[in-house]
């Protein structure tokens, strides 16, 4: 069987089901009709290297279309880091050096957006609430709460330093 036919009934015996597992992981239509096709497109070029003694037809068609996923993921990552950098820069240059208050609250912002939403959550819910209440907010104890802001506001402190040098 040529590349073509194997194309053809790859693509009757494993689109749906593979159509709807990238929308599942996605979350978007039009994203997963986009990595379905390139998956096809992937698998129709790199067919010389599939081997059937390493496992199923199937299960090479998801890794190529997980790998796929992942290669968005990160592309998508690093613009949404550049388009960040640059609102950060523009927003610097703009305050110039007469509002050094001002640049310092983007930076915060900015490392404060960096963190995991664990850490964000107590960082934030300590800004307005005592530390026993965050605790009971966030069902850990006094002590637990205390320590993890100690962590935190250190994490900050490298991360608006990190910024600072790279503005």
């Amino acid at each position: 069987m040529d590349a073509n036919e194997t194309l053809k009934k790859w693509f009757s015996e494993y689109h749906r089901e593979l159509f709807l597992f990238l929308r599942k992981l996605s979350r978007d239509h039009h994203l997963a009709q986009d990595l379905i096709q390139e998956t096809y497109v992937r698998a129709y070029l790199k067919f010389h290297l599939y081997d059937p003694s390493r496992g199923k037809l199937k299960n090479w068609l998801y890794r190529i279309a997980i790998n796929l996923y992942h290669d968005h993921l990160r592309f998508e990552s690093r613009e949404q880091e550049t388009v960040r950098k640059l609102s950060v820069e523009k927003q610097l240059e703009s305050q110039g050096d007469k509002n050094g208050e001002e640049c310092f609250k983007i930076l915060l912002e900015r490392a404060v957006d960096s963190l995991i939403p664990e850490k964000r959550e107590i960082l934030l819910l300590s800004l307005d609430n005592k530390l026993e209440e965050v605790g009971r907010i966030l069902d850990l104890p006094e002590g637990t709460v205390k320590s993890r802001l100690f962590h935190i506001r250190r994490e900050l402190q490298s991360l608006i330093e990190k910024l600072e040098t790279e503005a």
